[in-house]
């Protein structure tokens, strides 16, 4: 839970830490990331720059802050 949004910025949750041959489950605290004006904007730019021999899907919502309604959008590299 986080007290206050930063504008233009998101935490970052994932399955995995690093890249290497046995990939370690991430740990941790989430971490900020830059976010842009769509979903699809988003999940775009995050899913080129992954590593596409270990990613399997992708998830990013939007919570609107005024209204707390939230919208998700989901790829899977299999579909």
């Amino acid at each position: 839970h986080f007290e206050k949004a930063i504008p233009g910025l998101g935490h970052c949750i994932h399955t995995y830490v690093e890249n290497d041959d046995v990939l370690p489950s991430f740990n941790g605290e989430p971490y900020l990331m830059p976010v842009y004006d769509t979903l699809e904007q988003n999940i775009e730019t995050y899913w080129n720059i992954l590593n596409i021999e270990n990613i399997i899907s992708l998830l990013v919502k939007n919570i609107d802050v005024k209204t707390g309604k939230s919208e998700i959008k989901i790829k899977n590299k299999n579909i």
